[in-house]
């Protein structure tokens, strides 16, 4: 037996695509239409996580807001040293090879620049700093974005 629907029979999704989402898709070649299926993982095959933080003095970076998607994990952020700062992930999420971390700087200043690295299964870890020296309390409206190739 067939599913046949018309589209405006269909049900409209709620939420953000899933892996196990299965999708129909026209694929037009300029005289015909072939019809495929599609999952959810072929649409987008990364995790993506994002953070707008700040940080000031000697305390751990605060989290403004944050996104995740298709992540369990939970996040904590914890001061280093001067110009030092880690994010820890509750469980082993950052792949080697698959992990994509990038840091924007939202108050910028000239001479102000930070770098990201993903240091183990658990950990990345961001340095601040200046032309001159490492400094704190520079991040502030900082974007922390994360790709997981899955």
């Amino acid at each position: 037996m067939a599913l046949e629907k018309r589209i405006s029979e269909l049900t409209a999704k709620s939420g953000a695509i899933e892996d196990s989402d299965l999708m129909v898709i026209s694929d037009y070649n300029g005289a015909t239409y072939d019809t495929k299926k599609v999952t959810g993982a072929q649409v987008r095959p990364f995790k993506t996580i994002m953070f707008n933080i700040s940080q000031s003095g000697t305390s751990a970076p605060t989290v403004n807001y944050s996104y995740t998607d298709e992540v369990t994990q939970t996040f904590t952020f914890s001061y280093v040293s001067v110009g030092n700062y880690r994010l820890t992930s509750s469980s082993a999420l950052f792949t080697a090879s698959k992990t994509f971390p990038q840091i924007t700087l939202g108050n910028n200043i000239l001479d102000l620049s930070a770098g990201v690295i993903v240091t183990s299964t658990t950990i990345v870890d961001i340095t601040n700093c200046t032309a001159s020296s490492v400094v704190d309390s520079l991040l502030s409206n900082t974007i922390l974005e994360i790709k997981i190739i899955k």
